[in-house]
């Protein structure tokens, strides 16, 4: 005797699998418009420890190196919103711990990077990575002065 762990299609008119079903187009996520973006490459100092609650608390809760990181991605990501809201970028400060830096790159917006040009390298005089460096100040500044 013939055994077989595949199901019989003989006496069902012919010897082919029943068809699979039909099914649409898998559906995709909407692409986004090409938007060109810069990429900027800095070293940035952390906020001096107790001149921010928001960052220390941060600090207490990653680290000094990945505080820095996730809350200056979240400052770009916030100032990013405001500018593309029609705000411009303004020189934004804190109180820098020389000790503790991170070298780090962004992806900005045309529009980010015209508005932090405009006001904080008008003339064009800084190279890339100093004005990376100072877009990220103002950037974290802002968010800093917002948070606490």
């Amino acid at each position: 005797p013939h055994l077989s762990t595949l199901p019989s299609h003989e006496g069902r008119g012919g010897g082919a699998p029943p068809a699979l079903p039909e099914t649409g187009p898998i559906p995709r996520r909407a692409a986004r418009p090409f938007e060109e973006k810069f990429r900027l490459k800095f070293t940035v100092h952390a906020p001096l420890p107790g001149s921010s609650a928001y960052f220390d608390r941060a600090v207490a809760h990653m680290g000094h190196e990945k505080a820095l990181r996730l809350v200056l991605a979240k400052a770009f990501d916030e100032l990013e919103v405001a500018v593309a809201a029609g705000e411009a970028v303004s020189r934004g400060s804190y109180v820098p711990d020389a000790s503790r830096t991170t070298n780090t790159s962004r992806h900005v917006s045309v529009a980010l990077y015209a508005s932090g040009k405009a006001t904080l390298d008008p003339m064009e005089l800084l190279s890339p990575g100093s004005f990376g460096r100072e877009l990220a100040i103002a950037a974290l500044g802002r968010l800093l002065d917002t948070a606490g």
